[in-house]
């Protein structure tokens, strides 16, 4: 399983061998989580609300960049109002397994359409998601954005 992850993950490069080794003894649950979070970006794209309630778990919440805070049927009631995620790109991800909590942080741009169409709103941040597995699966918990500052490249701690 964890062999054909990684090789599902081969596309994403930001995603796999940065933060993937073969001696690591978390790969599997390593290569899991990134698949997750590709199929959350996949869901939210392709507007498949279902495939994406399936990633969150009961008790999720979504803190956005502007402060708001979202359980998981407000975020999925937000999504379906009518916004088109368009495109999704994660960057400088770092990816840290405690037991059956997982953590990625990383950059993250969304460029979206709101409900009247327009020009593309593009929404650069820095992400911290929390993962939890509870009974063998994994699930999203946490979802907390921050937009970098203008004046200010992000700090990010070395490997």
């Amino acid at each position: 399983m964890a062999d054909k992850l990684l090789t599902e993950l081969a596309g994403y490069p930001a995603m796999t061998t940065a933060l993937i080794e073969d001696t690591d003894p978390q790969a599997a649950d390593k290569a899991a989580i990134l698949a997750l979070e590709d199929a959350r970006q996949r869901a939210m794209i392709a507007a498949d609300w279902g495939a994406l309630a399936d990633l969150l778990a009961d008790d999720y919440l979504h803190i956005h960049t502007t402060g708001v805070i979202q359980t998981r049927q407000d975020l999925l009631d937000y999504v379906k109002g009518g916004l088109k995620f368009v495109a999704i790109t994660r960057d400088h991800l770092r990816l840290r397994l405690f037991g059956d909590t997982a953590i990625l942080t990383g950059d993250m741009v969304n460029t979206v359409l709101g409900p009247q169409g327009g020009d593309p709103i593009v929404v650069s941040s820095i992400c911290t998601q929390v993962w939890l597995k509870r009974d063998g699966v994994w699930k999203e918990v946490s979802f907390q954005s921050t937009r970098p500052t203008p004046h200010a490249a992000p700090q990010r701690p070395s490997a």
